[in-house]
């Protein structure tokens, strides 16, 4: 058997996979305690600071030992997050090893809630990490530290203070990220160029660091007469050393496991494998992490590896000049991970093939320049201060020009739209294009063994159908999973307490009714953009805001303002400048006309077609006259076949007679009894859906969007008794997360996000 132990490693990886998937860890249920205060007691493994809006938040990671909650000693074995603000002083105090006892609430990481929404629980669960303490302070501090442990800690803190004080906050910070694994101090702006430009790989601790560090080292123990099985030690240890300074994330695990592999194979004059060792390396890092092979770091760490591995050997068999040779690197890396790119995160930078061309050279300028930023030069002989002044101001040069190339090239990129959104495709699609992919590699490279057995002139048609099944591989996950849509598609998002409607037409194609939330910070950028994403939506036909409150048009304003979707049409209800709400919307009208965006007002009788699906405006009347914006909010009846939809916004008992006559009579002609939806008015106020419009529009379900533990009491149980009693099935945005209808044909098929 040929690689015997790369075999045995990758059966060991399936392995832990299988019973990942048959047994998955159980997180643990804190009930009552969720929203209390309580006490924990536990030992420290972990401690950062991060940026706080006045001073560094730091972050303390406890292995709690025991729980004291309503005067009762509960034992608990779990791992928490401590949030301490204002806590610089307790840093030296608060040592690794040491058992400590906080105070504080305690909440749990959410679940998304919606398609394409970040998951905090999972992402967190992943580090066995499922409740967290906000507010904390510390009760009692007892035990003694891990020396190692918080020797390091301090190492990377002060190694960060010196990377900040000698290149500035902004360079510092990056370099920080890039050297020492801390993104803390970088901007949210620069990580998003970073990331839209297809460069953000370069933040993350990975061979090229390792490599750099190690041969940086292993020089200088050369020069200094020291043995090369002395320096391979030594190498091997301060580069486990750095791993555990800087977390030992997988990139950094996976990078320094494969070195020392690589060195002592050499070592021992053994050939050094490269597909063996990465195996090993997985299923070592699986072994004390099994829960790692879901995540994306691991996912992208190993696949990135084996584009250049398997799949860069595939496309190109002669090696060519350098700079061919490392498009074609970026290249092979670029193809073999675009399946996982797009699972998690929707989107594929174009430009970044080409931007890498660049970003790698100079990125072993960066990390050198970083790693003599860490010397202190006035300490070594000889070295006057007039001298350090000069070797300073050289470093600080070639980072900061070597930074601000990079800002430019993320900013041509971005000038090129160069990021493709393409949603997210199905789990089956992904692993159905990695058997392509696979497949493609084998017949690639059996070529040269497999045409000689084949005819002349079926070399080339051989060649093809390599050709054929890469193109197939990716063609699986690249069509926007909107434009596979066959049928109608409805999405209650759940935004807190808010409003959002997304309604997608068979083929692509969709409109958004509202999009907005009192409760939920930045819910365009978390919940509204992630979720057009995900379905592959580059552009909104129409917005519809229903009226001018910032719950339902705040998320709004945030996609016009970051501009990766672009919405066709703005569509305000009729009156409003009439009525003298125009101040309501002078924001949004604002950012429309920056981004040219058409701004329509429609009122009552004003309707709307696309694809089959027919929007009728119901509400306000015209001429207005309404004087609240609830009053004059635009209520719209969706029909589609036999499936209809009320959409009432915040209308209220006011207008409700007159919206119950003009459904009453439009249902009546078009054959129908009632509604199939309802999304009913105002989140579930007692004010709203009266026994009276109920009886007209007979919903077969009725829709609430709201927030959880909402301060407004939403909804209200006279709203769901009602509900009840007119015979519709009552669905939740806060129980169940987003709320998807599709409609085809006759079947109307309704799912929820957070379904038991």
């Amino acid at each position: 058997m040929r690689r015997p132990l790369c075999t045995a490693c990758i059966l060991y990886v399936i392995g832990i996979a299988l019973l990942q998937f048959l047994h998955p860890p159980t997180p643990p249920d804190y009930g009552s305690m969720v929203g209390k205060e309580l006490s924990l007691g536990g030992r420290i493994y972990a401690k950062e600071f991060r940026n706080g809006e006045d001073s560094p938040i730091l972050y303390l990671y406890l292995h709690s030992e025991e729980l004291i909650f309503e005067e009762q000693n509960i034992p608990h074995n779990s791992n928490f997050i401590c949030i301490l603000e204002d806590a610089e002083s307790l840093y030296a105090n608060l040592k690794i090893g040491c058992t400590v006892w906080v105070h504080g609430k305690l909440s749990v990481y959410e679940s998304a809630t919606n398609p394409g929404q970040f998951d905090s629980f999972a992402y967190y669960g992943q580090k066995g990490i499922y409740g967290k303490i906000a507010g904390a302070t510390i009760l009692s501090v007892s035990g003694t530290a891990n020396p190692l442990s918080e020797y390091l800690a301090n190492c990377r803190h002060s190694l960060g203070e010196r990377l900040e004080f000698l290149f500035g906050k902004d360079d510092g910070a990056v370099l920080k990220a890039i050297l020492l694994g801390d993104r803390a101090g970088m901007s949210e702006d620069l990580k998003m160029l970073y990331k839209d430009a297809g460069i953000l790989h370069i933040l993350a601790i990975s061979g090229l660091h390792i490599s750099m560090l190690s041969a940086v080292l292993f020089a200088a123990l050369r020069r200094l007469g020291v043995s090369v099985g002395r320096s391979t030690l030594v190498c091997t240890l301060c580069m486990l050393a750095y791993g555990l300074m800087v977390g030992m994330p997988v990139s950094a695990a996976r990078a320094i496991l494969m070195f020392v592999y690589g060195l002592y194979a050499k070592s021992f004059h053994r050939t050094a494998d490269r597909p063996t060792i990465l195996a090993l390396s997985a299923a070592v890092i699986l072994t004390g992490s099994p829960q790692n092979l879901f995540s994306s770091s691991f996912l992208l760490s190993f696949g990135a590896v084996c584009g250049i591995i398997f799949l860069k050997p595939a496309l190109q068999k002669e090696r060519k000049q350098p700079l061919f040779e490392s498009l074609i690197t970026s290249f092979s890396v670029f193809l073999f991970l675009l399946p996982l790119q797009l699972y998690f995160y929707y989107e594929i930078s174009v430009t970044g093939i080409f931007l890498n061309l660049g970003v790698i050279p100079l990125m072993s300028i960066l990390v050198l320049l970083g790693i003599l930023g860490f010397i202190p030069f006035g300490w070594i002989p000889l070295v006057g201060t007039n001298l350090e002044t000069i070797i300073q101001s050289v470093l600080q040069t070639g980072v900061h020009g070597i930074l601000q190339a990079y800002e430019s090239g993320c900013e041509t990129a971005a000038w090129f739209h160069g990021t493709l959104i393409l949603g997210k495709p199905a789990l089956w699609r992904v692993i159905l294009a990695y058997l392509f992919i696979g497949i493609f590699i084998c017949l690639r490279s059996h070529a040269e063994e497999w045409t000689e057995r084949i005819k002349p002139h079926r070399k080339r048609e051989y060649h093809l159908v390599c050709i054929t099944i890469l193109l197939l591989s990716y063609s699986l996950v690249m069509i926007p999973p909107a434009f596979l849509e066959k049928d109608l598609r409805i999405t209650f998002l759940d935004v807190g307490q808010g409003d959002c409607i997304c309604v997608e037409f068979p083929g692509g194609g969709c409109f958004l009714f509202d999009g907005g939330s009192s409760s939920v910070n930045d819910v365009g950028k978390y919940r509204l953009i992630p979720y057009l994403k995900s379905r592959g939506i580059r552009k909104v036909d129409a917005v519809f805001i229903s009226h001018g409150d910032q719950d339902h048009m705040n998320g709004m304003e945030e996609i016009l303002t970051d501009g990766q979707i672009q919405i066709a049409m703005l569509v305000l209800p009729y009156g409003v400048e009439e009525g003298g709400m125009a101040k309501d919307f002078s924001t949004i009208l604002e950012l429309a006309e920056q981004k040219n965006v058409p701004v329509k007002s429609v009122g009552a009788k004003t309707g709307f077609s696309k694809k089959g699906a027919e929007f009728l405006c119901l509400n306000p009347n015209m001429p207005y006259q309404e004087k609240e914006a609830n009053a004059y909010s635009q209520v719209f009846l969706v029909r589609y076949g036999s499936f209809s939809m009320l959409l009432t916004a915040d209308i209220e008992e006011a207008g409700e007679a007159a919206v119950a006559e003009a459904t009453e009579d439009i249902l009546a002609e078009s054959g129908f009894d009632g509604v199939t939806v309802l999304k009913v008015a105002h989140h579930g106020s007692r004010y709203a859906t009266s026994s009276q419009f109920l009886s007209v529009v007979k919903p077969q379900f009725g829709v609430i969007s709201c927030a959880e533990n909402n301060r407004y009491g939403h909804p209200h149980k006279e709203v769901l008794d009602r509900l009840r009693e007119a015979g519709a099935e009552v669905l939740r945005t806060d129980e169940s997360g987003a709320i998807i209808i599709k409609v085809s044909g006759e079947k109307v098929k309704i799912s929820e996000m957070l379904a038991p």
